[in-house]
């Protein structure tokens, strides 16, 4: 339970037409309602609120145009509110507006009030359509009574910001609150409470939305503007601690998180006291971060603490107290003590079934959690009527499209589990997947890059789950892993596929109505979202026809896919099924879906294990009913000593005759008769080069044994795109570049540079732990490379760009616009260990990249950095830079240089670097380095490279070529293993 700063408009009423002492015995029954309210006393708060109506009515029925009456009907509402009595509450706050708008009218302050306390009303039981409405109408009463410019419109968007965080509208959100700040600002000046509180709730969406980066600054402005208003020792200041502190806390910094909470804990102690509710959510706070450390034995007496203060303040009655309730049920689940978790759960079922009904969000979570405790104490009678009750809620309310759905179907999945029923909970964990799907396909077109990542961590893990299911289940129905392998082929490398290079393509294609339709398009799939997370009454009662707007939708979607092959390529309506892979395939041909998970334990609270494990899909012409599954339960070994051995063998130049049984040999026994596999990695796969593998038996290599070819997804076999085989021949080939450069004779030579009309709209923050320029020596044998490629590929008629020594300019690779070829040798790094506060921490695109002209003179020269107005490139692409260069129609991608194939690697998304980056830019294959190559060897295999491609115009099968044609001259895999191939 978080708290934060909000605003509170106060109104001064004048009571001219009350005679003096009704005035002061109305005033002294109001002061004295909102005093025991204040002490949680709600049952003398409401008595007393009551006789102060009873006062102000008898007046108002002589006299209409009296304004007491009005008041005490709202805030009678709102203490019923606060006492989670939430129908009478809407009860008088709807009679509160009646009056209001006889009193004052609608176009007036008071009456936008009592509209802001009932939207507040409906935000908070789930009603979130009407609510939105409400908030709107209040921010047009502001804008009519005040204009756009005046304080009280900028509480109007404060509020309605504060909707759409909690409607998790975190955009629209954001954007009210940049409209809101400079009114503050204007109205108020910087050293104000309430412009801090603006400050403070824009900061908590950014760390709602991972923007860490964004949010931590705003919390520290915020706390020194509290320190200097109203000082260390104020609750508003210790509120914003406990916020930092929760950031923290997801960020995994559990020394500061901690710290930070007891300084708050110790200021809410000085403030307000041990008996407040206030004191009792920083005690929450604090236990839940102890739960995270799963230190359980400092979490407990805090809860418990958090739990009494809540009883003696708000009462049993409580929203509040059935949440502290269900918090403290939920370590005792953690903790095993499930006999002492139901009765706490129970009585929480209870206070949520009198406050908001059964047919309500909070009642159904309730029932769900309550549930779930039977299924851990397997008392499975019990628990599956309640998950069921739970379920038929959640579809009625909010629908069958909802998360919240989809998480609960899951959960009586898992009963079924644990209890054997296999078939029922086969049938759940289907829809929850597909519903997992439907998601995807509903919400990623609207999302940044950023919310994408977000939001695929939401669901990503149903599928993991799913194949610990698929691994129980496989033996009774052997078909589910043709599902195991199409969930794969739907979600392996889907951030990589929806890259918001779509957007970007079609912005810059200088088509105006292709540009037109597609904001149209995009417009309407963010009205679809917003659609989707309403309550399903809402979308009855409001009469909206979904099937209609999403039908609209995808049409509008089909006609950008005829129009824009890129966009067609990245948005496929058709499900991709392993037969459909099938069909590619040739006589003694192979497709392999490598599939990295974690083990979950469906017996448990539910969590996942550390133990990993590798499956193997094969599919073949032979393959009949469902693909082959080869299971490797030695994951954890691949990912740790067997890397390292493999890494150190070859960097040592040493014989490995050991890896090749680890990580091949039970694949290699499916493979009987196949000689060409397509094989899509995963996890640590992404990091070893397979070809290198020697087999003990036979003493060959694997690249002797087998032609295999690296794809990001086997569904790449499906692709339709055209490779630009004719009309295309032309090549970019940079090289030898003048590392030390300095930047006036570069801006002079980048003047040159005539199509370079690509801006950075970002700025690129990056560190590189290098020797500076002691590392960046000459590489004689890129020149020589240069030259070889440029002589072979002109033989055939190629037309070439070749850019090298103070050539080799970073402005000449982003002016480029889809040469066939890109190839580039210089030096390259990729960034391991980090400084966890530094930007490449956040970005891992920022952790690698090339070394091009000037780029010694960067590192020389730090003062030079990317944050100050440059009017040069600074000679370091990194991968995030190279992300947005233009190549489209770019064929091959060779990175000629050291580990330029390293990265972050990041499950089921392959490695977050160089080779990311440049397939997001539109390159169809690349070429990369594993580890440090060595220059004579490298300008050899690439040399060997080209004049094989020249006559098989296959690069895959030039390349192989390339490096068994240095194998005979360097027999050892370090020389001819460390580049791989990649792509369609």
């Amino acid at each position: 339970m978080r708290k934060r700063l909000i605003i509170y408009v106060s109104l001064l009423f004048l009571f001219f037409s009350f005679t003096p002492l009704k005035a002061q015995q109305w005033q002294a029954l109001y002061d004295s309602s909102f005093a025991h309210l204040n002490r949680g006393e709600f049952k003398q708060a409401i008595a007393t609120m009551e006789q102060a109506l009873s006062v102000s009515k008898v007046k108002y029925t002589s006299d209409p145009k009296d304004t007491l009456y009005a008041v005490s009907l709202a805030d009678f509402g709102y203490i019923h509110m606060q006492s989670g009595d939430y129908t009478k509450a809407e009860d008088y706050f709807k009679q509160a507006l009646r009056v209001k708008e006889k009193s004052f009218g609608k176009n007036s302050n008071s009456y936008a009030v009592t509209v802001v306390d009932l939207a507040n009303l409906y935000r908070d039981t789930g009603k979130y359509g009407p609510a939105e409405d409400l908030y709107k109408q209040a921010l047009d009463i502001y804008k009519t009574v005040y204009g756009e410019k005046h304080y009280h419109y900028g509480v109007g968007l404060n509020n309605l910001a504060l909707a759409y965080e909690q409607m998790g509208r975190y955009e629209q959100a954001i954007s009210q609150y940049k409209k809101a700040l400079p009114i503050y600002k204007q109205a108020l000046g910087e050293k104000d409470v309430n412009y801090a509180s603006v400050l403070n709730n824009t900061a908590m969406v950014y760390e709602a939305t991972g923007y860490y980066e964004l949010a931590e600054p705003l919390y520290t402005e915020v706390l020194a503007i509290l320190k200097e208003v109203v000082g260390e020792k104020h609750e508003y200041y210790a509120t914003t601690l406990s916020n930092i502190a929760v950031m923290y806390e997801y960020m995994g910094r559990y020394p500061q998180a901690e710290a930070l909470n007891l300084q708050a804990l110790a200021i809410k102690k000085e403030t307000v006291g041990e008996q407040s509710s206030q004191y009792a959510i920083s005690l929450n706070n604090l236990a839940f971060l102890y739960k995270s450390m799963k230190q359980y034995e400092k979490s407990e007496p805090l809860l418990k603490q958090a739990l009494a203060i809540t009883k003696a303040t708000l009462g049993e009655k409580h929203p509040n107290y059935a949440r502290s309730l269900n918090n403290l049920a939920l370590l005792y689940n953690q903790l095993n003590k499930y006999e002492e978790a139901v009765p706490l759960q129970q009585q929480a079922l209870a206070i949520y079934k009198e406050a908001v009904g059964e047919k309500h969000g909070d009642y159904a979570s309730s029932l769900n959690n309550l549930a779930f405790s039977y299924k851990l104490m397997k008392r499975y009678d019990q628990a599956e009527p309640l998950f069921k009750q739970a379920i038929a809620i959640n579809k009625e309310v909010l629908g069958e499209r909802h998360p919240s759905y989809t998480r609960m179907i899951d959960n009586l999945a898992f009963m079924y589990v644990a209890s054997r029923r296999l078939p029922e909970a086969e049938t759940l964990i289907h829809q929850s997947i597909t519903n997992s799907l439907r998601q995807i396909e509903n919400y990623f077109p609207a999302l940044s890059d950023r919310e994408k990542e977000q939001f695929n961590n939401t669901v990503k893990n149903y599928f993991e789950k799913f194949n610990t299911f698929a691994l129980m289940r496989y033996t009774q129905n052997p078909a589910i892993l043709g599902d195991m392998y199409n969930n794969q082929l739907a979600t392996k490398a889907l951030l990589l596929n929806a890259s918001s290079k779509v957007k970007q393509r079609i912005l810059n294609s200088n088509d105006t109505s292709l540009i037109k339709t597609y904001r149209l398009w995009l417009s309407e799939k963010e009205n679809l979202v917003k659609i989707y997370k309403l309550p399903k009454s809402e979308i009855d009662k409001q009469g909206i026809k979904l099937d209609s707007l999403e039908q609209h939708a995808n049409s509008l979607e089909k006609e950008l896919s005829r129009r824009s092959a890129v966009f067609a390529q990245n948005s496929e309506q058709v499900q991709l099924n392993w037969q459909a892979v099938q069909k590619t395939l040739k006589k003694k041909e192979a497709a392999i879906e490598l599939i990295r998970f974690r083990t979950f334990n469906f017996s448990s609270v539910g969590e996942f294990s550390d133990t990993v494990y590798y499956a193997a899909l094969l599919v073949s012409r032979k393959t009949k009913n469902h693909p082959q599954l080869i299971l490797l339960k030695n994951g954890n070994e691949l990912e740790g000593r067997r890397l390292n051995y493999y890494r150190n063998t070859m960097l040592q130049r040493q014989t490995d005759s050991v890896s090749y049984h680890y990580y091949w040999q039970e694949i290699a026994k499916a493979l009987t008769g196949i000689r060409k596999v397509y094989f899509s990695p995963d996890g640590a796969y992404n990091q070893i080069n397979i070809n290198t593998l020697l087999n003990p038996k036979t003493q060959r290599y694997l690249i002797e044994e087998l032609d295999i070819q690296a794809v990001t997804n086997t569904k790449d076999l499906l692709a339709t795109g055209q490779s630009n085989t004719t009309e295309n021949k032309t090549a970019s080939l940079f090289g030898s570049p003048d590392y030390t450069i300095a930047p006036d004779k570069r801006e002079a030579l980048a003047q040159q540079v005539k199509s370079s009309n690509i801006e950075n709209t970002e700025p690129v923050l990056y560190t590189l732990n290098l020797e500076r320029s002691d590392n960046l020596v000459v590489l004689p044998g890129t020149k020589m490379e240069i030259d070889n490629i440029h002589r072979i590929t002109s033989g055939q008629q190629w037309k070439n760009d070749v850019f090298m020594e103070e050539q080799a300019l970073e402005e000449n690779i982003k002016a480029l616009h889809g040469p066939k070829v890109l190839h580039i040798a210089t030096h390259g790094y990729f960034e391991k260990d980090i400084d966890p506060a530094s930007a490449s921490a956040r970005n891992p695109l920022l952790r690698s990249g090339l070394m091009l002209a000037g780029a010694a003179y960067t590192l020389k020269n730090p003062s030079m950095n990317a944050m100050e107005e440059q009017t040069v490139e600074d000679g370091i692409l990194t991968a995030y830079e190279a992300m947005n260069l233009d190549l489209d129609r770019t064929d091959l991608v060779v990175l000629s240089a050291c580990d330029t194939g390293l990265g972050e690697v990041k499950n089921s998304e392959g490695v977050y670097g160089l080779q990311r980056a440049f397939k997001i830019a539109g390159a169809k294959s690349l070429i990369m380095s594993l580890w440090k190559v060595n220059d004579q060897t490298t300008q050899e295999l690439m040399t060997g490279f080209y004049e094989s491609w020249m006559q098989s115009e296959n690069p895959h099968v030039a390349f192989r070529q390339a490096q068994l044609q240095l194998k005979q001259q360097h027999s050892h895999p370090y020389y001819w293993g460390a580049f791989v191939i990649t792509g369609k």
